[in-house]
């Protein structure tokens, strides 16, 4: 009985761990494109206040994405979000706009790369099968489409049939209607 309990407890925490994990992961990566955003706003503002505003918001989500990529570890992207954290981090020490927006437009490519290496990464705990089963699946459905299509084909090649032998009976009443016309003028 003891056994069976301290199995399904540690079976319990495995699969919250998992869960933890997961949920991680879609944070970070929700972060990503947040911060991503803000820096892109920085670099495309078109005044040193809004660059430095803009950039504050960046800080808070590379912050943000810099924790959740660690505990997920993707390494790469940890990286890439420390990198565009401290380049936004320079935009508001800039004396000048430029300066500031030059600074902006690395957050933007470091959250850029940030975002990137996050959907290529497979975060602890997760394997890439969950990736391979999801692919079946895709291609799955794209064979009952390509299915579907096929039946649809089939039903559209024989309504042009139709539709052909309509034209070609519509022309022989034609034929015939010019013949009997020709035949009243002729009289």
């Amino acid at each position: 009985m003891k056994t069976l309990a301290l199995t399904w407890i540690l079976l319990c925490a495995t699969f919250s761990i998992y869960a933890q994990t997961e949920n991680d992961y879609e944070t970070a990566v929700s972060r990503a494109n947040y911060a991503y955003s803000h820096a892109k706003n920085a670099h495309e503002s078109n005044n040193r206040d809004h660059v430095i505003e803009h950039s504050d918001k960046a800080i808070e989500a590379f912050y943000e994405v810099e924790e959740l990529a660690d505990k997920c570890g993707c390494e790469d992207a940890y990286n890439a979000a420390i990198d565009g954290r401290e380049a936004s981090e320079k935009t508001a020490s800039q004396d000048t706009w430029e300066r500031s927006r030059f600074y902006a437009k690395r957050a933007r490519a470091y959250g850029k790369e940030m975002v990137s290496l996050l959907n290529d990464c497979t975060p602890l705990g997760q394997s890439n099968t969950a990736y391979v089963n999801n692919d079946t699946a895709t291609q799955t459905d794209i064979e009952a489409q390509r299915a579907e299509l096929l039946e649809k084909q089939q039903i559209l090649i024989k309504e042009q049939k139709r539709l052909e032998a309509q034209i070609v009976i519509q022309k022989q009443k034609q034929a015939e209607f010019e013949a009997q016309l020709q035949r009243l003028a002729d009289l």
